[in-house]
């Protein structure tokens, strides 16, 4: 035996020596010679040193072959170590095959010592694994590598318990070596200094095929038949093609990622495509997470993976899908993904604001999807959906629709959401729109009798013991999960063993001093409680980090890298955690989420806290070319670590990544938190532009939210805190619009003296924010639409800030306009046309152009001007990837619809409709719509129209949009006026009308309502009660052409209705000039369907 030496003297080695202390997860063998005792009678000292060394080397040589260390003598026993100082994965494995072959070895020597001495010895073997402080024990004289800790006397108590030819084993060597060796459970033993029984196993020996053996505690799916019937079907009808939602919910514990699994695993040889996305309660506050697990998997992107080869692999992908199409999709797929961008994709979304960059995800995301169907039936599979963040689940239901088109199945399990949440919005949409593609299984408790079954299962017996049928029944409740931690509990502590002889499992003493937690989480605390400290400490690690963790991270965090092997193998042997994927990075997953909770909430809060700084700190090490993916989990650990000021860093940079994609929900949770976190950290010590900053972005994150009043709270506050308090009263509007249009004057008057003498230092702020606001007020108050643009416009001219003035000179053109002040607005569009192509700002000159093309249709009746400007602004938009191209769409398909070109108007409707429900758009899907009414309105297809117009203006009231719900009321009321149901166009137009006089809409908005009202009345007093409904025609024809004056097309109609109350009034004369006048008015703007309208009036009247 070669002997090796620990640092200061020799020492019994038969491995190499590990210099430093350090706690293991090791299996140590005790093994005692039996009957040397008798020996030692008959024979000298001598002799019998001769026979022991002859033996031990033996011993020693099995212990060297397999791995281990000798770490002592001691009399006529050995104990060897498996696991220290080197460790391997199977080292529970190797110290039982280590022992059967020292049995081996000591028969084969006892024929020598039989025939030569006439003696015989016989092994005693105790095998046991748990955490030791492994290394060199010094002292004065010498020092030797050696093990101690409780698990050294667990061993040998073995060891002296087991007769001879046995090998007794504790319960995680079991545990660890189950797939390889048999086991009988004995009764637990009592020894002195313990107060619980020992839990012992005795070593049957190897099973016949290893590689094969299966794991305790599994058992077939158990009273859930019906449930993965309906999930199979799912899939066979997405492998044929047809497209479903599967919906699968049930309490903690039920079975529901179990289902899912084993519907894959019944159809694992169908040509489906699936691809999982989990949702995690620590990535709430990560926008679109589960997307962007998802679209990583289709493209095999590990975490780790450097950001070249990210890109490329991203690339190839998206090319192979879309082909010469890629570059189109590409940007905004790899925004999504957080893949950085330069070069070309880069300048692709240049211009884009949140608010574009959000359309344009879910556009492009639909498109990604459907391509993934086209390739292959593929089913995406949302797991823990309860956990959703708010924009995943707004992009899951704006993708429902394509199961009625692609061969796409969507799976998701979830807890029950009883309120207004993710789940239960998911669940109206499926049963609404498509409820004959829509499978719901909603998990209850199993019966009693499956409940028994499973029991069964878990033991692979037909009978379990009497008493715990009863007591796997009432505790469990029908929880399979409960179910399965009660028959675990009631193993490890010896309450249930075979009895080999009888070949049953039966009850022990045991189990009358059991108490059993009444929750799954106390059973599961009790649980984890029983664990190794080590594998104990490696599963709450693991909790900190999340219910998924990638391998990397875990080691990086841990001491030992073969202690953290050995005690995650164990985990797994323990059904406590499982692999998720091993490609493109290998990454474990709790099994149950309340596994995770249980080993989360165990943590000392200090501890806990420690543990997540810990963790930050990892990332930040781990991955730091590519942090700006984990700004949201960096917020969550250091905000769990109470580390302040650097959560408050990454809860800013959070919400910055999370507006980026328009994750307008978690941005919002992230700024709130951030300001929470800048004040535990700083106090109140704002900078005021930094805090304007946080105001306006919360602000712009409502706005898209559709939270328009709420929005504009936060950009006020963000005006205030940069010196621009905008009043609260409508006569405070109306004096500040006084003030800033004098300054606007001033600015003309004297351009030296007052041009370019500010220097603020963040111009954008403002910009944005009276920006924003702007939209705001068009929709809900145009008339502080006139303060937004004008104050803009000032401080941007006084900053010599270009994209301000393109933006402030079109707003002060849209209000000029709207107060017949045509001149003036035809200088500043003209003005803000020249600064935008000066500065060649894409979304400037879309602006610009579609302000000017506004004014060169209404205002000046030039549709033929107009119409070229619309497609300056469309291209504009368009180029900059911006979904507002649909704005001057709109206008131009209702130009078209103006001159009588339907087909053009038409087409071009059904493209912004096409874009509105790619985009899941509020905006454009109602400019889609409300361009289809106006054309069919326009064309005479009215129950098209009002199809179309009560789908407008039902969404643009949600959100609301005002100038649409009017416009909208107004065609749909002449609509209803033309199909002779005048009572209901009545109701409808008096709505629209005092919208127009309580906002004080003086837009193009008001022209339908102004002149359908008129029309309605007509309408009525010609049925009877003629002075009261001409008397109200009367005031309405007033107000009508008193509108025309700043909308040349509601000319025409309101000289035609003119005419018609004329003619009801027995002004026959003077009816026919105001009809002739109308034609007119129609023929020089091209408006065919107005002349015809006329006509069509003039003939019911006069015939």
């Amino acid at each position: 035996m070669e002997e090796h030496r620990a640092p200061g003297g020799p020492s019994l080695q038969v491995g190499p020596v590990q210099r430093e202390e350090e706690r293991k997860l090791v299996t140590i063998v005790f093994a005692d010679l039996s009957g040397s005792t008798a020996l030692a009678e008959r024979l000298d000292a001598e002799e019998l040193r001769s026979v022991l060394t002859s033996f031990f080397n033996a011993l020693a040589n099995v212990v060297q072959r397999y791995g281990g260390t000798i770490d002592k003598y001691a009399g006529d026993a050995v104990m060897a170590v498996f696991g220290a100082p080197l460790a391997h994965e199977d080292d529970p494995e190797r110290a039982i095959r280590a022992s059967l072959d020292m049995h081996g070895a000591i028969a084969r020597l006892n024929e020598t010592a039989e025939r030569d001495r006439g003696v015989r010895l016989s092994l005693r073997v105790g095998v046991n694994t748990g955490a030791v402080v492994a290394g060199p024990l010094a002292g004065e004289v010498q020092s030797a590598y050696t093990i101690v800790g409780d698990a050294v006397n667990i061993a040998q108590r073995l060891q002296s318990a087991a007769a001879p030819g046995e090998i007794l084993v504790g319960p995680i060597t079991r545990r660890l070596a189950d797939r390889a060796f048999t086991f009988t459970p004995l009764e637990p033993i009592r020894v002195k200094g313990k107060t619980a029984p020992l839990v012992v196993f005795k070593l049957v020996g190897l099973r016949a095929s290893p590689e094969i053996a299966t794991v305790r505690l599994r058992s077939p799916l158990v009273g859930r038949a019906a449930e993965l019937a309906a999930l199979v079907e799912g899939l066979d009808a997405v492998a044929r093609g047809e497209g479903r939602i599967a919906l699968v919910t049930g309490d903690a514990g039920l079975g529901k990622s179990r289902l899912v699994a084993e519907a894959k695993r019944a159809r694992s040889e169908a040509p489906v495509y699936a691809l999982e996305g989990r949702a995690l309660s620590i990535a709430q506050g990560i926008s679109y997470g589960p997307f962007i697990e998802i679209a990583k998997r289709d493209a095999s992107i590990a975490e780790d993976e450097p950001e070249t080869a990210s890109w490329e692999k991203f690339e190839r992908r998206i090319g192979t899908l879309f082909g010469h199409e890629a570059d189109g999709v590409l940007p905004f797929l790899a925004s999504l993904v957080g893949l950085p961008l330069h070069g070309a994709p880069a300048e692709r979304i240049r211009y884009l604001d949140a608010h574009a960059m959000g359309q344009q995800i879910f556009a492009t995301m639909r498109r990604y999807v459907a391509r993934l169907a086209a390739e292959r039936p593929v089913v995406l599979i949302f797991e823990d959906w309860h956990w959703a963040d708010e924009s995943s689940a707004a992009l899951l239901e704006h993708l429902l629709p394509l199961v009625e088109t692609e061969r796409l199945g969507i799976c998701v399990a979830s807890r029950p959401d009883h309120g207004e949440g993710a789940v239960a919005r998911l669940r109206e949409r499926a049963r609404r729109d498509h409820a004959a593609r829509f499978i719901e299984v909603r998990l209850t408790p199993l019966a009693g009798e499956d409940s028994e079954q499973l029991a069964r299962n878990l033991l692979s017996t037909s009978r379990i013991p009497s008493g715990v049928d009863a007591v796997v029944v009432e505790k469990a409740e029908g929880n399979p999960f409960f179910v399965e931690e009660v028959i675990r509990m009631l193993l490890d502590l010896g309450a249930i063993v075979f009895d080999k002889q009888r070949g049953e499992w039966r009850t022990t003493d045991a189990l009358d001093r059991i108490t059993i937690p009444d929750t799954v989480q106390g059973l599961l605390v009790a649980h984890i409680d029983r664990l190794d400290d080590d594998v104990k400490g490696v599963l709450k690690l693991a909790s900190v980090i999340g219910r998924a963790f990638l391998y990397r991270l875990l080691s990086a965090l841990a001491a030992e890298a073969e202690a953290l092997d050995v005690a995650l193998a164990e985990l797994r042997h323990l059904d406590l955690i499982r692999e998720r994927t091993r490609t493109p990075e290998l990454e474990y997953v709790f099994k149950h989420a309340l596994i995770h909770d249980a080993a989360y909430e165990s943590i000392l809060l200090q501890r806990r806290r420690e543990l997540h700084a810990l963790a930050g700190e990892a990332i930040e090490r781990l991955f730091a070319a590519r942090l700006e993916e984990f700004y949201g989990v960096l917020a969550y650990h250091f905000a769990r670590a109470e580390r302040w000021e650097r959560a408050q860093d990454y809860l800013f940079k959070a919400g910055e990544r999370a507006e980026k994609i328009a994750g307008d929900a978690e941005a919002l949770a992230h700024y709130q938190q951030a300001v929470a976190a800048y004040a535990r950290a700083f106090g109140d010590r704002w900078d005021p532009v930094q805090r304007a900053g946080i105001e306006r972005r919360m602000g712009e994150a409502l706005f898209r939210r559709g939270q328009h009043l709420e929005a504009r709270e936060y950009l006020d506050r963000a005006l205030a805190l940069l010196g621009l308090p905008m009043p609260t009263t409508p006569r405070g509007v109306r004096l500040a619009i006084v003030r800033e249009l004098l300054r606007q004057v001033g600015h003309r008057r004297l351009p030296g003296l007052l041009l370019g003498h500010r220097r603020d230092p963040a111009p954008e702020e403002w910009a944005r924010a009276l920006e924003v606001s702007g939209w705001i007020d068009w929709f809900v108050q145009p008339e502080r639409l006139a303060l937004d643009a004008s104050r803009l416009l000032n401080l941007a001219e006084a900053n010599d800030y270009p994209v301000g003035i393109a933006y402030g000179s079109t707003g002060l053109g849209i209000m000029c306009d709207a107060f017949a002040l045509t001149k003036i607005a035809g200088g500043y569009y003209r003005r803000a046309v020249a600064v935008a192509e000066r500065i060649a700002h894409p979304l400037a000159i879309g602006l610009a152009y579609s302000g000017l093309g506004y004014h060169e249709e209404h205002a000046l009746g030039d549709g033929a001007a107009a119409d070229g400007h619309y497609r300056v602004s469309i291209e504009a938009y368009r180029s900059a990837g911006d979904i507002r191209w649909t704005q001057p769409a709109a206008q131009m398909s209702g130009l078209f619809s103006f001159h009588g070109d339907f087909d053009k108007a038409l087409a071009l409707g059904h493209e912004i409709a096409k874009a509105g429900l790619e985009s899941g758009g509020v905006e454009v899907k109602v400019r889609g719509w409300f361009s289809l009414g106006t054309a069919h309105a326009r064309a005479g297809d009215l129950a098209a129209a009002e199809e179309h117009l009560r789908r407008a203006i039902e969404l643009a009231r949600l959100v609301p949009n005002y100038l649409t719900v009017t416009n909208g009321l107004g065609l749909l009321g002449e609509c209803l006026v033309r199909a002779g149901r005048v009572d209901e166009a009545i109701v409808l137009l008096e709505e629209a009308d005092a919208i127009i006089r309580a906002r004080q809409i003086r837009s193009t908005a008001a022209t339908e309502p102004r002149n359908a009202l008129v029309h309605a009345y007509l309408a009525a007093a010609e049925r009877g009660d003629r002075e009261h409904w001409l008397a109200k025609a009367g005031g309405a024809m007033r107000a009508a052409l008193a509108h025309a004056k700043v909308d040349r097309e509601a000319l025409s109609s309101a000289y035609r209705w003119q005419g018609s109350y004329a003619w009801l009034r027995g002004d026959r004369p003077g009816a026919r000039k105001l009809w002739d006048r109308s034609a007119a008015v129609a023929d020089s703007l091209g408006g065919r369907p107005d002349r015809e309208l006329t006509r069509s009036e003039r003939a019911h009247l006069e015939g």
